[in-house]
């Protein structure tokens, strides 16, 4: 009995063993993914003029390598909150986020959610130094991420068309983290309830977490995702009944491990499949 060579073989062996390896990611912060979104309410809730809207820029950048290695790299820690679990240090991307409310007089902001897709962020919380356990800011290079310098990259102070598919403002400087003891901590966050967003929320609750007032700004907030950014989609910046929106970073949907067996399945099925066929064909021939 003798086995027909073809190319076919060589290829199912090539995608089989890609799909059976896991990846490693460089400890960095993704190229492309640093930056910072306004978000303005260009349609403020009915009330007496000027009726207070949503007014805010939202800084965001994307870690590869873990929690871990941003602990070390950055000299921070993470906090777990309500609804967010445990940390997971497992998970290759931890994508972070931080507001600056840029409104005058009014409104505070009380909640940011973050697009997701098909559930794919695994842990989420914040960020406080490790030397000192203070909440934590964007540094761009070594300036603070704070009113003063309420982006992380070009402040843009028109309002982000979302969903267009990109930010602001894209940063490709160094990115660093720094203490601030006057950021404000959330409350809770919801992973699950909703499959396109993550909720995460901030309160009144007296020496644990506040609203972020007009020229306040929020502790950096992380969440953990085995999967890498993609693109960017809407997010949104709430107050109570006001909201801005601007595009964030979000992770690609990927196969589950039952699509990938059933991938490989397939990729055999069609290599025996063609097999068989030259198989048949040169019986006949010989016959």
């Amino acid at each position: 009995m003798s086995f027909v060579k073809s190319p076919w073989l060589g290829l199912v062996a090539v995608a089989l063993m890609a799909l059976a390896l896991p990846g490693t990611v460089q400890a960095q912060f993704v190229p492309g993914f640093a930056g910072n979104s306004t978000m303005i309410d260009l349609t403020p809730p009915p009330g007496p003029p000027p009726a207070p809207a949503v007014n805010g820029v939202v800084s965001f950048g994307v870690w590869s390598g873990g929690l871990t290695t941003l602990s070390t790299a950055l000299g921070v820690a993470p906090v777990s909150i309500i609804g967010g679990g445990a940390p997971d240090l497992t998970a290759p991307y931890v994508y972070l986020y931080q507001i600056v409310n840029t409104a005058v007089g009014a409104p505070v902001l009380r909640e940011l959610d973050v697009p997701q897709l098909a559930g794919s962020f695994t842990s989420g919380g914040y960020l406080v130094s490790a030397a000192g356990g203070s909440p934590t800011v964007f540094l761009e290079g070594v300036t603070p991420v704070n009113i003063a310098n309420p982006g992380l990259g070009a402040d843009v102070p028109v309002d982000d068309p979302a969903p267009d598919g990109s930010p602001s403002a894209v940063y490709g400087g160094p990115v660093g983290i720094a203490g601030s003891a006057t950021a404000k901590t959330p409350l809770l966050m919801d992973l699950t309830s909703n499959p396109t967003s993550v909720s995460i929320t901030w309160g009144n609750v007296p020496g644990f977490s506040a609203v972020i007032a007009p020229g306040e700004w929020s502790t950096i907030v992380y969440l953990t995702s085995h999967i890498a950014p993609v693109g960017y989609q809407r997010g949104d910046l709430h107050d109570t009944g006001s909201v801005g929106n601007g595009d964030l970073p979000t992770p690609a949907i990927v196969p589950e491990p039952t699509s990938i067996a059933m991938l490989g399945f397939g990729l055999f099925g069609a290599v025996a499949y063609r097999y068989r066929r030259r198989s048949s064909a040169h019986l006949g021939v010989s016959a």
